[in-house]
C-alpha cells in the first residue's frame, strides 16, 4: 500500500472515529430546532441574570439572586487564579452528561477567568472552558462551560434543565422541558410505577397540552397554525442521567423516562432521522413541563422584551490563563 494512503487512511480513522464507533444514543434522535435554543426565560422558571449556556439538550444556568454571599470585595483577599481553575474544574458527573450529549468524550480546556462584582454577594470567579473531542483536533467554534466559584469558598451549581422541542412553524414551537436536579429526589414511600402507568401519565400531560393549544389558537385566530398537531406514541425507554458524585468519587445516575411521540405525516428527515418529540417522566411520576413559544427568534422586533440585565454585575477585566 502506498505510505501517504496509509497515513491518510489513519487520520481519517482517527478523525471519523467518535461520530461512527461510539456506542448509539438515544439522545442523537433529539435535535432541537435549527436556529437556536428558546430564550432561557421561557424554559427555566424564575431566571434572574444572563449567564446561561446549551450543551446538547441540556440547558445550563446560573441565578444571581441565588449566589451565596462571598464577603470578599477586595482583590487582595481572592485567591491565585491557579487555585481558581483548580477548584472549579467540572466534576466527572458533568464530564459524563456532556458525553452522553455528544456522543464521545470531551476535554475541557481553560479558555479563561475573570471576577465580577455582584454587588452585595460580592467577588464571583466566572471560569470558562472550551470542549474538545478527546483524541482529535478541533475547528470552527467550540462548545463551552462556564464555572462559577465563590472565591475562597464552593462551586455554585447551575441549574440543568433538559429540553426538547416539536416545530408548528417557524415562528411557533412546543418544549418539552424537566429539570435534572431534583431527579435523585425520589419519593420512596409510593409505589413505583410501571411502564403503562408512565405513558399514561405523559398521554394525559400531552392531551392537557393539546386541548391548552387548541383554546388558544380559538382566541387568537390570526396565529392558528395549518393542519393538525398529528402526534402519535411511538415509544417509550429508560434513560440514565448523570447527576452527581458520591463520597467515593463515582459518577451517580437517575433513571429518567422518555416517552416518545412522532408525527407519522412527516417526513424523515435523512440527515437527522424521525423527528421526535420526547415527553420525559421522572420514575416516581413527576412529568415534564410543556409550554408553547412563540416568535423567539424575533430579530428587532419593537415588541419582543429586551435580553434579561444583571443590574449587580460589574465585571472585572479578565485574568491571563495561569
Amino acid at each position: 500500500m502506498n505510505p501517504t494512503r496509509t497515513i491518510l487512511l489513519v487520520v481519517t480513522i482517527a478523525f471519523l472515529a467518535p461520530t461512527f464507533l461510539r456506542a448509539q444514543n438515544v439522545f442523537e434522535q433529539w435535535g432541537l430546532f435549527p436556529f437556536g435554543h428558546p430564550a432561557p426565560s421561557d424554559i427555566v422558571p424564575d431566571l434572574h441574570g444572563p449567564t446561561e449556556f446549551d450543551i446538547g439538550q441540556v440547558n445550563f444556568s446560573y441565578d444571581y439572586k441565588s449566589l451565596p454571599e462571598s464577603g470578599i470585595r477586595e482583590l487582595a483577599e481572592v485567591e491565585t487564579v491557579a487555585d481558581a481553575v483548580a477548584r472549579a474544574k467540572p466534576d466527572a458527573s458533568v464530564a459524563a452528561l456532556i458525553t452522553q450529549q455528544f456522543g464521545s468524550r470531551h476535554n475541557f480546556r481553560l479558555a479563561n477567568a475573570a471576577l465580577k462584582n455582584y454587588g452585595d454577594t460580592g467577588l464571583v470567579w466566572h471560569i470558562k472552558w472550551h470542549l474538545t473531542v478527546a483524541g482529535c483536533g478541533s475547528s470552527g467554534p467550540l462548545p463551552q462551560y462556564t464555572a462559577l466559584l465563590i472565591p475562597n469558598g464552593k462551586v455554585v451549581s447551575p441549574k440543568r434543565t433538559l429540553c426538547d422541542t416539536y416545530s408548528l412553524s417557524l415562528h411557533r414551537w412546543w418544549c418539552s422541558s424537566i429539570g435534572l436536579d431534583q431527579l435523585g429526589m425520589i419519593d420512596d414511600s409510593a409505589p413505583p410505577l410501571d411502564k403503562k402507568e408512565i405513558a399514561e401519565r405523559a398521554q394525559r400531560k400531552l392531551e392537557q397540552h393539546i386541548a391548552d393549544f387548541e383554546r388558544k389558537q380559538a382566541e387568537e385566530p390570526s396565529q392558528k397554525e395549518p393542519g393538525d398537531v398529528g402526534l402519535k406514541f411511538f415509544n417509550q425507554k429508560v434513560v440514565e442521567i448523570p447527576c452527581e458524585v458520591d463520597g467515593d468519587g463515582r459518577v451517580v445516575s437517575h433513571s429518567l423516562w422518555a416517552v416518545n411521540y412522532v408525527n407519522p405525516q412527516r417526513k424523515d428527515d435523512k440527515s437527522k432521522g424521525r423527528d421526535v418529540f420526547t415527553i420525559w417522566v421522572s420514575v416516581d411520576g413527576r412529568v415534564a413541563d410543556l409550554k408553547i413559544l412563540d416568535s423567539w427568534f424575533n430579530f428587532g422586533d419593537p415588541g419582543s422584551p429586551a435580553p434579561a440585565a444583571d443590574p449587580k454585575s460589574d465585571e472585572k477585566p479578565s485574568t491571563a490563563n495561569p
